[in-house]
């Protein structure tokens, strides 16, 4: 029974999220923003995040490295696109990331792959000058 209820939470959140794509306002371009998506950075198919960019703001960025809620159990950076939509329309550069999900991974596997993230944007970003 909880097996059935993931699955339809997951469908339920998913399905609103891409309901929500489809409204004009959700396009990045119309807010000045250039989205990557699906940059890997681990070996799993879950280990991809998105990079939002703002075009409008020149100079080093402020970051926002967005890991998204769901208990490490339901969700993913599909689902909170608005998120880094919203932070990058205010000028910050947004690192949203998916990670493994429990049950199917044991602990400590989201927290690994939050750090395994952390430390792809550590290296992959560009660095503001000194």
């Amino acid at each position: 029974m909880a097996a059935l209820a993931q699955t339809l939470t997951r469908a339920m959140f998913h399905g609103l999220s891409a309901a929500g794509r489809l409204h004009p306002q959700a396009r990045p371009e119309r807010h000045g923003v250039h989205v990557e998506r699906d940059l890997r950075y681990g070996p799993g198919p879950e280990q991809v995040l998105d990079v939002y960019h703002p075009r409008r703001r020149t100079g080093p960025l402020p970051v926002v490295f967005y890991v998204h809620g769901g208990a490490f159990r339901i969700l993913s950076k599909d689902t909170h696109w608005l998120m880094g939509l919203a932070f990058a329309r205010h000028g910050y550069l947004v690192v949203n990331i998916s990670y493994r999900l429990a049950p199917t991974h044991r602990y400590p596997a989201a927290i690994e792959d939050a750090c395994r993230a952390w430390q792809w944007m550590l290296a992959e970003l560009p660095r503001p000058p000194r």
